[in-house]
C-alpha cells in the first residue's frame, strides 16, 4: 500500500480517505494471517495501524516509522 491510494487503508503520505483500516483491509489482514503472511503496516496511518492491531490474531511487522516528535524532513522538533 505504499504510495499508492487504495482499498485497505489509509496511509502516512497522502490525504485520508477511509479513517483508518476499511472493512476490506481488516480482511486481507484476516486472510494474511490465517495463510500465514505476515502483515507490514510501514507507512500506514496512525489510525489504520492502531485499528490492524485490533483486527489482528497474530503479530504485525513495523518494519518502518518515525516518531511523532519528528517533523516530516527528519530532524527533531523543538518539543523533543
Amino acid at each position: 500500500m505504499h504510495y499508492t491510494p487504495n482499498d485497505i487503508g489509509d496511509f502516512q503520505t497522502d490525504a485520508v480517505m477511509h479513517q483508518g483500516l476499511t472493512s476490506f483491509g481488516a480482511e486481507v489482514i484476516r486472510v494474511c494471517q490465517r495463510l500465514g503472511f505476515v502483515c507490514d503496516v510501514a507507512h500506514a496511518t496512525e489510525c489504520m495501524v492502531n485499528q490492524a492491531v485490533d483486527v489482528a490474531t497474530k503479530p504485525l511487522l513495523l518494519s518502518w516509522c518515525t516518531d511523532r516528535r519528528t517533523d516530516t524532513a527528519g530532524t527533531k522538533t523543538s518539543s523533543a
